[in-house]
């Protein structure tokens, strides 16, 4: 038990590291034990802000130690502090004895520990209240739309009987059909008129060109009407 001193230890742990605090806490307790020394106390503050950025950081986890231990012990420390990434900055100083009490930063943490707690406590119970209320509004709140549409509709539209001959005669066709039905079947051909072929006094008035044409539909002999006499009428004279 000779050569052993009483040593306060504060680590500032970087903040994405915090899941391991409690191994590394346990595993320098266990160096200070291997050494024969005694760890009097051991408080974790959690994570608190930085009075100025360190690595980019603007927060780190506290965690302090009170421990009695020989000055090799306190070095072996030191070395595992130096190498070790997750921590951020380290400070050991030496005390004239040991301290138990809870420290003044412990006890505000506790404080903070039960203001947050109320206030989660709170919370739950007016999400609780908040519940029945809500499931009540829902029931009062109108549908879609749409859905009050579908609500007002029966459920099955009484089906329709089906329209009589005699509906259907009436129902117009399109309209190139009704034109149709008006037609006969089979119209009636109609001849053209028969056209009577020009006088000679109208082809004087036709172009050299078309009274060929012309002559070309009348006959080659016409009947000459005025040689024509009946025995009859030779006869009388």
């Amino acid at each position: 038990m000779k050569n052993l001193r009483h040593y306060e230890i504060v680590l500032l742990i970087h903040p994405g590291q915090s899941e391991q605090v409690p191994a590394m806490l346990e595993r320098y307790q266990g160096m200070v034990a291997a050494g024969d020394g005694t760890v009097h106390r051991s408080e974790d503050w959690g994570r608190r802000p930085l009075a100025y950025l360190i690595d980019d950081i603007h927060k780190a986890h506290y965690v302090m130690l009170n421990i009695e231990c020989n000055l090799e012990v306190l070095r072996d420390l030191e070395k595992n502090f130096k190498f070790n990434d997750s921590i951020v900055r380290s400070l050991i100083i030496r005390r004239k004895h040991a301290l138990t009490e809870q420290s003044a930063m412990a006890k505000e943490k506790l404080k903070e520990d039960r203001v947050d707690a109320k206030k989660l406590a709170s919370n739950l119970a007016s999400a609780d209240d908040k519940k029945p209320q809500a499931k009540a509004d829902l029931k009062s709140v109108p549908e879609s739309p749409k859905e009050e549409v579908l609500a007002t509709q029966p459920a099955s539209p009484p089906a329709k009987d089906p329209p009589a001959e005699a509906d259907l005669k009436s129902v117009p066709e399109s309209p190139k059909e009704e034109v149709l039905a008006t037609l006969p079947a089979n119209p009636p051909v109609k001849d053209p008129p028969a056209k009577d072929p020009p006088a000679e006094a109208d082809l004087k008035s036709v172009p050299e060109s078309s009274k060929e044409e012309v002559l070309a539909t009348q006959p080659a002999n016409p009947p000459d009407t005025k040689s024509e006499v009946s025995p009859e009428a030779l006869e009388e004279k």
